[in-house]
């Protein structure tokens, strides 16, 4: 593999980061803009084992001016997928993980997955190709929302997730049928494909 086809293939990759991280946390697009490296915290419990993982960063919407510090409680494959983001990016300790990025689609990270997963590297993968449908952070977020509060204490799980600073934005959000009146349709593959619902997460946009 020559250079180009490798650099090609560590920007695609970073892209894939970006989007997954996205539709896995449903952190809006400043917050996203604001990890950087070095985020990642895990907490192990010598009891049991288990692991807690966290991504610090802040939140900017509501909040005073340059946002607030705050943390998300993630899931195992987000972890990996903010390990896999430092370790293709030439940023250091403290610097920006993602850098700054205008929406996903008009050559952004979504333009270029598309384009990948279709060209014959894509194909070899046996990888379905992602629909023509705009995929942007505000619509993974409202979709994980549904997604969670669909399950026992999940519209406080949802309040407490996306720092909601009410109980009624959280229905708002967790209401399927105002996703659908805002034109969106769910873009986060659905938890009853249990571990299959990151299969190459090129399927976000359903």
């Amino acid at each position: 593999m020559s250079h180009i086809p490798a650099d090609s293939l560590v920007r695609v990759a970073g892209h894939a980061c970006v989007v997954a991280t996205s539709a896995l946390t449903g952190m809006r697009s400043g917050e996203l803009m604001e990890l950087v490296v070095g985020c990642r915290r895990t907490d192990r419990d010598d009891d049991t084992g288990l692991a807690r993982h966290r991504l610090v960063g802040k939140v900017i919407k509501a909040r005073r001016w340059g946002g607030e510090p705050d943390e998300w409680v993630v899931i195992d494959e987000v972890a990996r997928v903010i390990a896999l983001a430092e370790q293709l990016t030439d940023a250091g300790p403290g610097q920006l993980l993602f850098g700054q990025f205008n929406g996903f689609e008009s050559n952004g990270p979504m333009t270029w997955l598309r384009k990948w997963v279709a060209s014959q590297a894509g194909q070899r993968l046996g990888l379905e190709p992602i629909p023509e449908v705009a995929v942007h952070p505000r619509r993974l977020r409202r979709t994980l929302s549904v997604e969670m509060a669909a399950r026992p204490g999940g519209l406080f799980a949802t309040k407490v997730h996306f720092k909601h600073l009410s109980v009624a934005t959280s229905e708002g959000y967790a209401n399927p049928r105002e996703l659908h009146q805002a034109g969106e349709k769910p873009q986060v593959a659905s938890s009853r494909r249990g571990p299959d619902r990151l299969r190459g997460y090129y399927g976000l946009a359903a």
